[in-house]
């Protein structure tokens, strides 16, 4: 699945490319209409856990696809941008 996916670059500590799984997340149910693939409260506690969790390599890099390691500005985007898409936060989510 897409969160197995998403799950495997915040092990990696790849958040640019846990982004992408996002995005390709919502290409493929605004394309197809399947609600099975839309992000969810799992899918964005996957990708706030992965600013944490960023690669070494990934820390010289400053750019917004892949954020800065424990980077509360980029964990709260993606709160927001959870919330915004109407997904509630769980308990999960803020620990």
């Amino acid at each position: 699945t897409y969160n197995t996916l998403a799950d495997a670059c915040k092990v990696a500590g790849e958040l640019g490319e846990a982004l992408e799984v996002l995005q390709l997340m919502k290409h493929h149910a605004s394309k197809t209409g399947e609600n099975s693939v839309v992000p969810d409260a799992m899918t964005y506690t996957i990708l706030i856990g992965t600013c944490a969790r960023k690669s070494k390599q990934q820390q010289q890099s400053r750019d917004i696809r892949s954020g800065g390691e424990r980077d509360p500005d980029m964990a709260f985007s993606l709160l927001d941008r959870m919330i915004y898409d109407g997904i509630k936060p769980n308990g999960v989510t803020y620990c």
